[in-house]
């Protein structure tokens, strides 16, 4: 037995020669692209300058066929792989807030410009307030307890009331949360449109995206997936511009700053 057939053998049967040969393949692929296209010119430049390899392969015109079969083979595998692997890494979800924010913070480690929208925004501070560094830019929106339109869907007045102090003690934390840590700088917003998402931005490149379900609840919504998406890859850049984008006129335009 050879020794590659004892290899294979042993990969097999600790399930693992799959695995090993992809990792093979991935490294050997783009060489043999390479290698492939060199040869297909190198007999281009032959059948050029010498007359007699020009007439063989124009008597057997299936060699060109198949050089150029081989060469859009390889190059559909190494699209193929590729993109899968980019589009996982641009967005990601996640069924909890905390594991979206450590994923968000992995990929913008030291974060010098940080975002938030949410509603009360107390989840948010339970997650990254110990995560922020003291050199930070924070801006936070959170939503303005004093507005006719709050929780319109919610018929039980007393979570109503309930929510609107969780607010305040939101407001009061973040603020606390200068002084403790010294940050950078710090503003406080209200808003008072009724929000349909909640969102942080590092950065202005890796969002940390969410849905809110109105629901009777005691603050009034219900959260589903989160999802991690980085704009610095091609596929989801122009999502995440319109979203700091939006962020920003969403400050100018329907935001007052509190002290």
């Amino acid at each position: 037995m050879t020794i590659l057939s004892a290899w294979v053998l042993y990969g097999l049967s600790e399930g693992r020669a799959v695995d090993s040969l992809n990792r093979m393949w991935s490294k050997a692929e783009k060489p043999v692209i390479y290698l492939t296209l060199g040869a297909y010119l190198l007999l281009q430049f032959l059948m050029l300058f010498v007359p007699q390899i020009g007439r063989s392969v124009r008597e057997r015109p299936e060699i060109i066929s198949i050089f150029i079969s081989v060469l859009l083979l390889y190059l559909f595998r190494f699209i193929d792989r590729r993109l899968p692997a980019e589009a996982s890494e641009s967005i990601r979800h996640f069924d909890n807030l905390m594991s979206a924010v450590e994923c968000a913070f992995a990929k913008q480690p030291g974060a010098k410009r940080v975002d938030i929208l949410g509603h009360s925004t107390q989840t948010f501070y339970a997650s990254i307030s110990d995560r922020l560094p003291e050199a930070v830019d924070l801006r936070v929106l959170i939503r303005n307890p004093s507005s006719p339109q709050f929780l319109p869907h919610i018929t039980d007045k007393e979570k109503i009331k309930h929510e609107q102090r969780q607010i305040g003690n939101a407001a009061t934390m973040w603020k606390d949360l200068r002084e403790r840590k010294k940050i950078g700088s710090q503003k406080i917003y209200y808003y008072d449109f009724q929000p349909s998402f909640y969102l942080m931005i590092l950065n202005s490149k890796v969002i940390l995206l969410g849905f809110l379900e109105p629901c009777q609840d005691r603050w009034g919504f219900r959260r589903g997936e989160v999802f991690v998406i980085d704009g610095r890859n091609e596929p989801t850049g122009p999502l995440v511009r319109d979203l700091v984008a939006w962020l920003t006129a969403t400050i100018k335009e329907k935001c007052r700053e509190i002290e």
